[in-house]
């Protein structure tokens, strides 16, 4: 009889268990479509202030020098202004031209949820996550590198001022920098380390990690 109830309650709590396990997966599919939305939409909101200020900054300077390069007193710093007129104006287009990937995702984002796709949503987290490591890697460094290295090398040796040629290599260099250093880096952010290893016992367990981050709350997954 005590075996028979027993039984009973076995069966009982798994009937009751499974719904609850569901529920949870459910819960944990959601909170992660919460803060993948999160992440993008902050990375968008991000990239487009990016955008904005250098597109607004190069077009400025484009005009400023445009004017210099024509009114300017000296010949030496109209002829500076030339060259730096092009500079710019290739500052523009690159910035408008070559956008950051965050509010393309963010719409990707939205129709793979509509569909339910959760693993080729966590596929579209990683892309973001490398292309924003690669915006800022030494290959888009190189472009920037040859603008300014021809500028340089234009004032000091077709104009013989090597001293402003250097000088204006370096400070492109610079403001070059500061534009990569300035994209947004949201997804990295929210992307940590992935996997450790447990050993106890003579075996292993590797055990994967995530970070949920949200306005409100910070926690980690850990999924054995």
């Amino acid at each position: 009889m005590v075996r028979h109830r027993m039984g009973w309650v076995l069966w009982i709590g798994l009937l009751c268990g499974g719904p609850a396990l569901a529920q949870q997966d459910v819960g944990d599919a959601a909170n992660e479509w919460r803060t993948m939305r999160a992440v993008l939409a902050d990375g968008a909101r991000d990239a487009r202030l990016w955008q904005s200020v250098w597109a607004g900054g190069y077009g400025v300077a484009t005009v400023y020098y445009g004017v210099r390069a024509d009114r300017a007193d000296d010949e030496d710093d109209r002829y500076d202004a030339r060259v730096s007129v092009v500079k710019t104006a290739l500052g523009v287009a690159d910035v408008l031209l070559f956008p950051q990937p965050h509010a393309r995702a963010e719409r990707r984002l939205e129709a793979l949820e509509s569909e339910g796709r959760l693993d080729e949503a966590r596929a579209l987290m990683a892309e973001v996550a490398a292309e924003e490591q690669r915006r800022r890697g030494l290959r888009a460094r190189l472009g920037p590198l040859l603008v300014n290295l021809a500028a340089g090398l234009t004032i000091a040796i077709d104009d013989d001022r090597p001293g402003d040629g250097a000088l204006n290599f370096a400070t492109g260099m610079l403001v070059s920098e500061l534009r990569l250093r300035t994209q947004s880096q949201a997804v990295s952010n929210a992307r940590p380390a992935r996997q450790f290893t447990v050993r106890a016992g003579g075996g292993t367990l590797p055990v994967r990690y995530d970070w949920v981050l949200t306005p409100s709350m910070a926690a980690v997954a850990l999924r054995f």
